[in-house]
């Protein structure tokens, strides 16, 4: 099975005609099928093993970079299907663009890229989905090969959104046109960091993404402000004006839905007998993937549908009747509660979709929808007019400013209070897809009024979430990028080794591998010393996780008390805050079962690798060693202390494996056979591959494999 959609989904024209069907009153059974389809087709891309193929082709940037980021940071785009790899068409329709040699391009622009496509790359830590397609670009070309007319045309649309964004750029305040060209334009990364983060804790960044809501409100516009007759040609203007405000908001795979059931509807409503709100829906969303079979992988339009679905079960299963007056003014109690079950019932779909994807479930997020829907329904009104109207000059677009600017500082403080709530964002183990599966079939079971058949899969789902795991591997170095983090578990123990990791999701991704793996409490967090790679997740560890304590030297102790560097100043005071005490070693001394065996006492250092702490772990019976960073002559005078100590079972080798002189006597004192490394390039250094190929070492590196696992689970 190769890329997963061919073998997966059915012809393109299989989707049209089941779309056509459902549009002339076929059987609601239609839903399964392609619910089921959608599953085959993610489980045979995350099965496939990791490609990596030649590319050249036409990306179209899809956003920009956030401000703070390091160059080389990966670009997410869009691939154009005119694109080739390796000969074969395109199997996916979003990737990341990684290239160090270019500035950062804008959201909109098109590029001709030759380059390797990595795609389906597996996941790499426990309970990570994984990542998407990475595209490195090798170069550019000045006078790349001619679009096809539909992307030409679609590339024109991009060029006016993004005049249409520098005009509000020139004439609004910078927060109000970041707020109208996130809701009129789906461009949204001049956002305040602040708010977009405050978003997607509360769960509520679908309100600011250009999505069903923001397409349903443009159409009832039209439908207001044009004549009722001739209606062909009312019709024809409406789709006209929802496709092109898709196109201009960035043709977001929700837009594509809500636009697809749109025209589904304007093509129903002329038949005797019109289908269901959710045969229209089932239609549109095989009419999407009909069109363009890779979307059914894009996050955007699962969450979409399982929404949308979700409040189509919501309105199955509540009042019949419109609510009435109570005869002493408008009762607003019905109401309220039609629209808290509608975000409850949404929020409950895409939650195992969120834990699928990302690792973490909002449960604030129907809270969070509720007070802040009202605001960006007055905020997208007022961006629609100031596009529209964007190059007029600039006092008549003042009342547009003062309002928008309004709402702004109306939304952040309800995002900010909503996100600082209690499990506001819950990091969760990702579900499998059969748990999915089984959650799906509920909801259509539900949809379907089968309650006991609901039941009965909802329970089967209850229990395959709580079966029993595989038994805990000793060791696990897990991947985080240019860092280290090992984590130790014994019967009665559990000790990490190093949090480390210097990108700026560092801490996000070793909290959610800690939580997949079960991890809810650490004996001690022991910090080998204090540089980034070593130590740049560390605060979020401890904010996170129950620890017993914190293990440094007296150096790194010191250091860590006078705390000048910003990520020092923020792990003091998640220590200071969950109440952690730092507890300072030196050789000779124990961390549970484990031995420190460097920094000596009463020895200082000059540099922060040269007094790393050194651990040699105990589990199990078996031997481990951790030498941090250790190298040149600290690292000779180590294994010279060693001295006739049993051979260690695995060392994770110092520096990551880096080039240094004493390394080769440093491998020849431990007498090990197998050895790790954890780096953020997949090739070691000749002259390290030498060394511990003269010692007869076989090696691991987690840059190749991801998190790796000692001793190495049987498949």
């Amino acid at each position: 099975m190769s890329g997963g959609h061919a073998a997966a989904l059915p012809l393109e024209g299989a989707f049209a005609l089941a779309a056509l069907a459902l549009l002339r009153g076929g059987r609601l059974a239609l839903l399964a099928p392609f619910w089921l389809a959608g599953t085959l087709f993610v489980a045979s891309e995350a099965a496939s093993p990791a490609v990596a193929e030649p590319f050249a082709g036409w990306v179209r940037v899809a956003a920009d970079r956030p401000d703070g980021v390091r160059r080389i940071a990966p670009q997410r785009i869009e691939l154009i299907p005119s694109a080739t790899i390796g000969g074969a068409p395109l199997t996916t329709t979003t990737a990341f663009l990684l290239d160090a040699g270019r500035h950062s391009r804008s959201n909109g622009d098109w590029c001709w890229v030759v380059g390797t496509l990595e795609s389906h790359r597996p996941a790499r830590n426990p309970g990570a989905r994984p990542p998407p397609p990475l595209l490195q670009c090798r170069a550019t070309v000045e006078k790349p090969p001619p679009l096809p007319p539909l992307a030409r045309a679609r590339r024109a649309i991009d060029r006016c959104a993004s005049a249409i964004e520098a005009q509000l750029e020139a004439k609004l305040s910078p927060a109000s046109a970041a707020l109208a060209c996130s809701l009129a334009l789906g461009r949204s990364d001049r956002l305040a960091p602040e708010l977009r983060a405050s978003l997607r804790a509360s769960g509520a960044w679908h309100l600011f993404a250009v999505s069903g809501s923001h397409v349903v409100l443009v159409a009832a516009l039209l439908a207001w402000l044009l004549p009722r007759r001739p209606r062909a040609v009312v019709r024809a203007v409406t789709l006209a004006s929802v496709l092109l405000f898709v196109l201009l908001s960035g043709a977001q795979p929700p837009a594509w839905r809500a636009a697809c059931a749109h025209a589904a509807w304007w093509l129903a409503r002329g038949r005797p007998v019109a289908p269901c709100s959710a045969s229209v829906l089932a239609a549109a969303f095989l009419l999407l993937v009909g069109l363009f079979p890779p979307q059914l992988r894009d996050v955007g339009l699962q969450l979409s549908f399982a929404a949308v679905f979700a409040l189509l079960v919501a309105a199955r299963h509540g009042p019949t009747r419109s609510p009435r007056g109570t005869g002493h003014g408008i009762d607003a109690r019905r109401p309220l509660g039609r629209a808290l079950r509608g975000a409850l019932f949404a929020s409950l779909a895409t939650a195992p979709l969120t834990a699928f994807h990302f690792g973490t479930i909002a449960w604030w997020a129907p809270l969070a929808t509720l007070l802040l829907t009202p605001f960006v329904t007055l905020g997208l009104l007022a961006s629609l007019v100031a596009c529209a109207a964007c190059f007029a000059p600039a006092p008549l677009l003042l009342p547009l400013d003062v309002s928008l600017r309004a709402l702004d500082r109306s939304v952040a403080p309800i995002a900010a209070a909503v996100a600082a709530l209690p499990g506001s964002a819950v990091a969760v183990a990702a579900p499998s897809l059969l748990l999915l599966a089984l959650l799906g079939a509920s909801w259509l079971a539900l949809f379907g009024r089968c309650a006991k058949a609901a039941i009965a899969l909802a329970s089967a789902a209850l229990i395959l979430s709580l079966r029993s795991a595989d038994p805990p591997a000793p060791l696990t170095l897990l991947d985080v990028g240019h860092g280290q983090a090992a984590l130790l578990r014994s019967s009665t123990r559990c000790d990490l080794v190093d949090a480390g990791g210097s990108d700026a999701d560092a801490g996000e991704t070793l909290v959610a591998a800690l939580r997949a793996m079960g991890i809810a409490r650490l004996d001690a967090l022991v910090l080998s010393h204090l540089d980034a790679d070593h130590c740049g997740a560390a605060d979020a560890v401890v904010a996170a996780l129950d620890v017993g304590e914190v293990v440094v030297t007296p150096a790194a102790a010191s250091e860590l008390a006078t705390a000048e560097s910003e990520g020092l100043r923020r792990l003091r005071d998640a220590l200071a805050q969950r109440g952690v005490a730092v507890r300072r070693v030196v050789a000779g001394e124990t961390v549970g079962p484990h031995e420190v065996v460097w920094p000596p006492r009463d020895r200082t250092f000059a540099a922060r690798n040269d007094g790393s702490l050194a651990l040699a772990a105990r589990i199990d019976g078996a031997r481990l060693l951790f030498p941090g960073d250790l190298e040149g002559y600290p690292l000779v005078e180590l294994a010279q202390s060693l001295g006739d100590a049993p051979p260690f079972d695995l060392v994770v080798l110092p520096h990551h494996g880096n080039r240094d002189p004493g390394l080769e006597p440093f491998v020849e004192r431990c007498r090990t056979t197998r050895a790790f490394v954890s780096r953020s390039t997949r090739e070691l250094p000749s002259a390290t591959e030498q060394a511990l190929g003269a010692a007869g070492i076989a090696w691991r590196s987690t840059a190749r494999s991801g998190a790796l696992s000692w001793p190495a689970k049987k498949p």
